[in-house]
């Protein structure tokens, strides 16, 4: 994601989803994303990462919304 900040708003988009698909098709064992699965799977028993997650996922959310407002 860092280097995307470096790229033009539509490219980084672009790009950030193209890896999200090529990481997902090449992945044999079919293990998924780690921040997703632990969200589903150990934070809703953990409080502590439940709060860890949820900050994984805002940061996630301010790249886009930097990325579409720069845009």
């Amino acid at each position: 994601m860092r280097r995307c900040a470096q790229m033009p708003p539509r490219v980084a988009i672009g790009t950030l989803f193209a890896e999200i698909i090529r990481r997902s098709i090449s992945d044999k064992e079919r293990k998924g994303c780690m921040l997703i699965n632990a969200a589903l799977e150990v934070a809703p028993h953990d409080e502590g990462f439940q709060h860890a997650v949820a900050t994984a996922l805002i940061g996630v959310e301010q790249l886009f919304r930097d990325t579409v407002t720069a845009g």
